[in-house]
Order: structure tokens, then sequence, then C-alpha cells
């Protein structure tokens, strides 16, 4: 005899968002991965070289890849709040 499958289904606000995260997740990347290859082929054609398009490029992804890490510890460490004041 075959074992039975039990299947549940969670509704609401928060079900709603996780699949709103889960169907937008890989969109995202889609969309900054296009601007970025326009980027980089406008470079090329203004530097007519591919060495200096993505030496021109890498920098600034550098910087964006570590301030996004960055910036969200700060953040954390921000919304703590400050101790009281000794009297």
């Amino acid at each position: 005899m075959a074992a039975a499958i039990v299947r549940a289904h969670v509704t609401g606000d928060v079900a709603a968002q996780v699949d709103q995260q889960k169907a937008s997740g890989n969109t995202g990347n889609k969309i900054q991965l296009l601007p970025l290859i326009f980027i980089i082929v406008l470079l090329v054609v203004i530097f007519r070289s591919l060495t200096l398009a993505l030496v021109t490029v890498i920098p600034p992804l550098l910087s964006i890849t570590i301030a996004g890490p960055l910036v969200a510890e700060a953040a954390q460490h921000g919304s703590r709040s400050p101790p009281s004041p000794s009297s």
C-alpha cells in the first residue's frame, strides 16, 4: 500500500510576502545584469579596449559589493538604543 502524502497550505499576509519574494528574487539579478552589460559595451566602444572598460567598471562594482554588508551591519548597530546617561 502506498503512503499517503499530506500537504498543508498557508495563507495570509506572510505567505503572500514569501511567495512575492520567491517570484521576484531572480528578476532583480537579471535586471541588474542588463545595464552592466550595456555599460561595458558602451565603454568598449568608447575606449576601444575591453581591458580599459573592465578596469573602469571593476572599482564601482567592488565598492557596491563591499558597501552592502557594511551598511547592513551599521544599520543593526544603529538600531540599538544608546545607553542611558548616568546621573
